[in-house]
């Protein structure tokens, strides 16, 4: 069955449905057909080509790549360079891409390239609705299209990313449909696609996220746009937010590799405790946050998500670059073990984190010992006006006034926003700039102190002898940013944080009425500086061996039946 879309062409073999797209790959014309035919082409080289050679690559094609099938076996051509292809009856080759559901309502639109492979465009097709009738429709490249090079060791890799930064070709939403309507497509890719798309990496889509990348509890917050569902356990737990979207992709499709998202204060650490999967909020400054909405220079911060620690290694590698040489050797020698924190209120998921090795260290009683202004306050009431003092004012002066004014001007009315950013627009001129400068001191006291007395700061290599452990909760709404709490202690430090699968713990769902699986996390923070020595210590430890699976279970159950 052939559907015409909007100039897109539709396939549909059995329950899968492909997507033909209208660039035709340079170069590659062969003889022209009839009707629009699934190819297969085989490149062979000066090689001579034997049945059980050709079976052999047909078997390569099976195992390596979701969007290839034996469909494609419908018409073979067996020519110099190769592609999986749909042909037309000009002759021309089309890149075939594979369409899947958005069941999880993780993207706010789907994307494929334009002629410009720096461009990207809006995907107009869809499939799939007499099951999933208010589903996006995702469209992905075969993997057989790509060779990895030197200049591009990424490519093929599908990733995701979150809607405040920028594609060209593309608006930027934010989750706001002011916002959207307020400015048109973006005439540059922010700096992290732009160096994502020179490595090789696709971009399948946007995802969402809380309007702004501000607190939002789903779904009552989430006016504008519905919340992504969190894949894990019955299916309603909270995403968490602000990178709400990117982190539900990861933990519900096997067929997307990477998402990218921000962390200001938890946004890509609580969507992955949460979703049970890699993510990290990564050193301040060590990405460009040009192109991206901002919220405060201070804390602003671009990370990923992935299902396990050797694919995160690499991610971390494509965003951050490879530490000196040929990596970091120094050895981690202190694991600290925050008992402020600990331990946490569930007691089968202390027993999880428990697993992991430990040097238990009391931040308050470090704080009374060492704080510079022998004060006898403790940390969380010392420092617990700062990121409200010093982010509010930016997100202010930064973004929100001037969208605020620029759609009036524009359309002549206010622009109607979600209710937490109501409360902020009232709420954050109210802050002052003498209130700011004082944030600001005490967060540079904070960064000082920390580095000097709890993990120093990395050695030019990236490399880090000390890294320290923690679990999340979630915040609270009309939130300011006022208080203290364990998820302050990265942003405050300026320093990388990664978030570890550690396991899972049973419960009994009161809306499945069955035992379901919550994921179970840790945070691992390192020294500032230290981003891809960190994930890369984390994936010798783990590797693939905790890779988690996409969907309900995070972990795999074993059953009386299997053991």
């Amino acid at each position: 069955m052939v559907e015409q879309t909007s100039g897109s062409t539709v396939v549909r073999f059995s329950d899968v449905a492909y997507y033909m797209h209208d660039v035709p790959e340079v170069g590659h014309t062969i003889g022209a057909g009839q009707v629009r035919e699934p190819c297969t082409v085989i490149e062979i080289g000066n090689t001579e080509m034997s049945p059980k050679m050709l079976c052999e690559i047909i078997a390569r094609f099976g195992r390596s790549d979701d969007v290839w099938s034996k469909e494609f076996l419908r018409s073979v051509v067996i020519q110099s360079h190769g592609r999986l292809s749909s042909l037309q009856p000009n002759g021309k080759l089309h890149p075939a891409y594979r369409l899947y559901p958005d069941t999880s309502g993780s993207f706010i639109v789907a994307t494929v390239p334009t002629r410009n492979p720096i461009q990207y465009k809006p995907l107009d097709a869809v499939a799939y609705g007499e099951t999933y009738p208010s589903a996006l429709t995702i469209a992905v490249p075969s993997r057989l299209h790509f060779t990895k090079t030197d200049e591009q060791p990424y490519a093929g890799f599908r990733v995701g990313i979150k809607d405040i930064i920028d594609l060209k070709g593309l608006r930027t939403g934010a989750s706001s449909r002011s916002y959207t309507k307020l400015y048109g497509p973006r005439e540059q890719n922010a700096a992290v696609v732009q160096k994502l798309l020179r490595l090789g990496f696709v971009v399948v889509g946007k995802l969402k996220t809380t309007q702004f990348a501000d607190s939002e509890w789903a779904t009552c917050d989430w006016i504008d746009y519905h919340a992504p569902f969190n894949p894990r356990a019955d299916g309603y737990q909270g995403p968490s937010g602000s990178s709400a979207g990117s982190a539900a992709a990861i933990a519900t499709y096997d067929w997307l590799d990477f998402t990218i998202g921000t962390d200001t204060l938890g946004s890509i650490r609580g969507p992955a405790t949460v979703q049970g999967i890699f993510g990290m909020r990564s050193s301040i400054g060590a990405l460009s946050f040009d192109g991206i909405v901002p919220y405060s220079d201070k804390f602003d911060t671009v990370g990923g998500f992935a299902r396990d620690a050797e694919a995160f290694a690499k991610l971390s590698n494509a965003l951050y670059g490879p530490v000196a040489g040929s990596g970091c050797k120094k050895k981690v020698t202190k694991i600290l073990y925050p008992v402020d924190y600990w331990p946490v209120k569930h007691e089968e998921s202390q027993a999880v984190f428990e697993k992991f090795i430990e040097t238990r260290v009391n931040l308050e009683e470090v704080w009374q010992k060492t704080n510079p202004v022998q004060t006898n306050l403790c940390l969380s009431e010392y420092f617990e006006h700062v990121f409200e003092w010093v982010a509010n004012p930016d997100q202010w002066t930064g973004f929100m006034k001037g969208f605020l004014e620029d759609y009036r001007t524009t359309f002549g009315k206010a622009a109607v926003v979600n209710p937490q950013l109501q409360f902020k627009r009232d709420y954050l001129p109210t802050v002052t700039k003498e209130q700011q400068n004082k944030g600001i001191e005490l967060l540079n006291m904070f960064r000082s102190w920390w580095e000097k007395n709890v993990i120093p700061s990395a050695d030019g290599s990236g490399c880090t002898d000390t890294i320290m452990r923690d679990k999340y909760r979630e915040s609270a709404q009309n939130f300011t940013g006022i208080g203290f709490f364990f998820y302050n202690l990265s942003p405050y430090a300026g320093a990388p944080e990664l978030i570890v699968p550690a396991g899972q713990t049973s419960y009994m769902s009161r809306l499945s009425e069955c035992n379901e699986f919550l994921p179970a996390a840790i945070g691992i923070t390192g020294s500032k500086g230290s981003d891809v020595a960190l994930a890369e210590l984390v994936n010798q430890l783990l590797g693939t061996e905790n890779s988690v699976e996409a969907g309900p279970v995070a972990f795999k159950v074993v059953t009386d039946e299997t053991e």
